[in-house]
């Protein structure tokens, strides 16, 4: 795999305040790079060390090209990955009163690189937003019956898994749609985490606006364009529509497939053909809104195929909004 460049992008989110005079900007810069000949020429390493963060330990949460992940660290220890050169994506989050530091990295093959990141404190009446995503379901629908595992890393702690997840579901699937795990019966996997999310801004909003009388055709109309089946459209309604039927006013915007990773990775073996995960969020609305309409992902059913389907409702949209600084650091 060619490399060309040895540049970092990160992208950094804050809440924009109209009375701060400049942005919580993280100090972050590369200590050191140097070509390591005992490493493969397809592979490269990187280090973190996270020089804000004063407690003796602490535990990091990060993903890694979309798989999510933990590391408990003393005070002063390196993140450490070892990955193949070529273009990756870091997310790291240390505490729910800092702000998430996202890092798109272009690596040297052969190269070892340490970089020093650190969490800025936010502004002064930053809060994050808990969501709980409620009732992410996992449908699998293998061509013949076959022993399938499956497993999801949540970007935050599971609140419940049903059945219970342990170190991942060790299934029995079959083409009907039918989980067998330890001898019970189930139609789909289930989960819930609690998470610390920011909201998007209310600049360039993609989604759609509509009646709370009017969500079950909504979501009706816009499943089977996403293909959902049936069976797998009445689970979403009758689980969602409740909730929202009696609001005035909704903005409903879906996440695809890998955008999905912001909440939670998922993990199959063996591959699947086909994976197709869809994730609702919705807040009311109580503000007058832009919004593009924005259109359905749909999913491929040929083969192996897994079907996730989740969401979640946020606040409701505030006065201050949720601002994004593309930065670009180069050698």
């Amino acid at each position: 795999m060619k490399i060309l460049l040895a540049t970092i992008f990160i992208t950094l989110s804050f809440f924009s305040i109209a009375d701060d005079k400049e942005p919580y900007r993280p100090p972050y810069h590369k200590v050191s790079s140097k070509i390591n000949k005992t490493l493969d020429s397809s592979e490269s390493v990187l280090r973190f060390y996270f020089p804000s963060v004063r407690k003796d330990t602490f535990t990091i949460l990060y993903s890694i090209d979309g798989i999510a992940s933990k590391a408990h660290l003393k005070k002063g220890a390196k993140l450490y990955f070892k990955t193949t050169p070529g273009i990756h994506h870091f997310q790291f989050f240390y505490d729910k009163r800092f702000i998430e530091v996202y890092a798109r990295i272009f690596v040297k093959t052969q190269h070892e690189d340490l970089w020093s990141l650190s969490f800025p404190r936010p502004p002064r009446d930053y809060a994050p937003n808990e969501i709980q995503p409620l009732k992410p379901v996992i449908y699998l629908y293998p061509e013949k019956k076959k022993e399938v595992f499956v497993n999801v890393k949540p970007v935050g702690e599971f609140t419940l898994t049903y059945p219970e997840i342990k170190d991942g579901w060790k299934i029995i699937a079959r083409p009907n749609g039918e989980l067998e795990i330890n001898g019970e019966t189930y139609n789909y996997l289930f989960w819930e985490s609690k998470q610390y999310q920011e909201l998007e801004k209310t600049e360039d909003l993609k989604g759609f606006i509509i009646q709370g009388e009017n969500v079950v055709g909504f979501l009706k109309d816009k499943l089977t364009l996403a293909g959902l089946t049936s069976k797998e459209q009445a689970d979403f309604i009758t689980f969602w529509a409740p909730r929202m039927i009696h609001l005035e006013k909704i903005f409903i915007q879906f996440q695809f497939n890998e955008e999905c990773n912001k909440y939670a990775s998922l993990e199959v073996s063996p591959q699947p053909d086909n994976i197709y995960r869809l994730f609702m969020t919705w807040r009311k609305v109580n503000t007058e809104l832009d919004v593009e309409e924005q259109s359905m992902q749909v999913a491929r059913r040929s083969g192996f195929t897994v079907i996730e389907w989740g969401g979640a409702e946020f606040p409701s949209f505030q006065t201050r909004s949720l601002t994004k600084l593309n930065l670009k650091l180069t050698e």
